[in-house]
């Protein structure tokens, strides 16, 4: 298992991976698919992070992406002593293996090399999706709160979400 923060030469799996994501799981992602797949790619590549506080890192195995975990550190004054993970997906083909353990810790780790004022690390994360919020808390997250129907999914299917952190500093 390799693991290395995307750039814009890998945007076409990352892309196919991501749509994978929001196609077939919409209950795990704030973004729709129906809005994604609308966007060309070039306005995708033109949006990709790349940025040291601002990236997606990527699992692969056999040369073949199979995860991703994206990363934003917040810009304010204020409040850059925080960040948020967001769009973790690993292939349904993949999952069982520890795959999104081993995603969700080489992106830590990444975070605390490239960013050591980072003092917290938010998420969000269904609550129904038990399996990730253990994985979550394996890491040290907490769950801070709980926003009811946070999503609302063909207008007739609601997603309480809970909000988690991890706090590295105090």
């Amino acid at each position: 298992m390799e693991f290395c923060i995307l750039t814009k030469e890998e945007i076409h799996d990352f892309w196919e991976l991501r749509l994978h994501g929001l196609r077939e799981h919409p209950e795990l992602f704030s973004a729709s698919y129906e809005e994604f797949v609308r966007r060309p790619i070039g306005e995708v590549m033109e949006s990709f992070p790349e940025e040291n506080n601002h990236f997606v890192l990527g699992a692969f195995m056999n040369e073949q992406l199979v995860g991703i975990a994206g990363f934003r550190q917040e810009k304010g004054e204020k409040i850059r002593h925080k960040g948020t993970i967001w769009g973790v997906y690993v292939n349904p083909d993949s999952q069982g293996g520890g795959i999104g353990k081993q995603l969700i810790s080489a992106l830590l780790e990444t975070i605390k090399q490239q960013l050591p004022e980072l003092e917290q690390i938010h998420l969000m994360v269904g609550s129904h999706n038990d399996k990730a919020k253990k994985l979550y808390e394996s890491f040290g997250f907490r769950t801070y709160g709980t926003e009811k129907q946070s999503l609302k999914i063909n207008e007739t299917q609601y997603i309480d979400e809970d909000h988690m952190v991890l706090i590295f500093k105090k």
